[in-house]
């Protein structure tokens, strides 16, 4: 059998969740998605360039890691 996964709409949302300033953990919480997913699909969104359904994002709309830029590497 082949991996579940999450439709791409469902993962768009949830980064929109996190990106509006929800916490990570009660996204999760209340979603039934581990916290891990979720970082690696925000991951996968800054390095990409795209939400996970391939529209264009600002990567500025992240907030950046502490003491970091809008275009340094994230470090998670």
């Amino acid at each position: 059998m082949g991996r579940r996964g999450y439709p791409a709409e469902f993962r768009r949302r949830v980064g929109d969740l996190v990106e509006a300033g929800r916490k990570v953990t009660d996204v999760a919480r209340d979603l039934g998605v581990s916290n891990q997913t979720i970082y690696t699909w925000r991951r996968r969104r800054l390095t990409e360039g795209s939400s996970p359904d391939g529209r264009p994002f600002s990567v500025t709309s992240w907030p950046p890691p502490s003491g970091g830029s809008a275009t340094s590497k994230p470090s998670f």
